[in-house]
């Protein structure tokens, strides 16, 4: 595993190193796959680059057959596409079966403030647009409105049987790993299908990816939540996951005994 320096500018680094050019091939992909056909496959491979080119363990430990669940670290929200694209591609490399087959579970939280100036409402309508052209691969979960989302999970409990799924489990994007959301390991586990956990940051010039293999559930549920978490920040470096780390080490001992 490289050495990882958390570095201010990170973003500043990154974005010089992708290009421009790039950015503006995503975009044109996007609107142009958002008014046409809505194949994930062509959004990834524009937003992603060159297939393999990220540093990348564990594929091994993706399911040969059948559908599953990856459950990301939510990796500074500025670079949210660009994890999804990384995480997608590097999966699509053993799982070619699913490049078109993937839905992307996000959270929505309800509009609290005054109604926005014009061009705010124009924006949101143009991404609620977007949204519902992308429903074959997106579920919206509404944080702040039981009901909503209570439909909304239901909806992902019908669909994980026909398609793959990627979560962020914290909820919130951020640069260190920081708590799952409660409840999360619980609701999993009513999947009934494979939860493979990924660790996933952008350091020395490129992605670096960490499949870890499906979990095995505690018998005890008010664990699951921790034990997902464990599993994501074990794949980690200690710099990225500093609030899980005593915790590891707890879990760590325990297993060795």
């Amino acid at each position: 595993m490289p050495r990882f320096r958390l570095v201010d500018p990170i973003l500043q680094k990154y974005c010089a190193q992708i290009g421009w050019w790039r950015w503006l091939v995503f975009w044109s992909v996007f609107v142009f796959e958002t008014l046409t056909s809505r194949r994930l496959s062509r959004l990834v491979a524009a937003r992603a680059g060159q297939p393999g080119s990220a540093d990348c363990n564990g594929l091994e430990n993706l399911p040969a057959t059948g559908y599953f669940v990856l459950a990301v670290n939510h990796y500074r929200g500025f670079l949210t596409l660009d994890v999804i694209a990384a995480v997608l591609s590097a999966a699509n490399l053993v799982r070619p079966d699913l490049v078109d087959n993937y839905l992307l579970i996000t959270g929505r939280r309800a509009h609290t403030k005054p109604q926005p100036r014009l061009p705010a409402r124009l924006v949101r309508r143009i991404v609620d647009f977007a949204i519902r052209r992308w429903a074959n691969h997106v579920t919206q979960i509404a944080l702040g409105n039981s009901t909503a989302s209570i439909q909304a999970l239901r909806d992902w409990y019908k669909r994980v049987q026909q398609q793959a799924v990627l979560v962020f489990p914290e909820g919130k994007a951020r640069l260190q790993f920081g708590p799952v959301r409660t409840g999360v390991g619980r609701w999993l586990t009513t999947l009934h299908t494979p939860i493979v956990p990924v660790g996933v940051w952008w350091c020395e010039g490129s992605w670096h990816l960490r499949f870890g293999p499906p979990l095995r559930w505690s018998h005890r549920p008010e664990l699951r939540d921790v034990q997902l978490g464990l599993a994501i920040a074990t794949l980690l470096p200690p710099a990225l996951a500093p609030d899980w780390q005593a915790a590891l080490a707890q879990w760590q001992a325990a297993h060795q005994l």
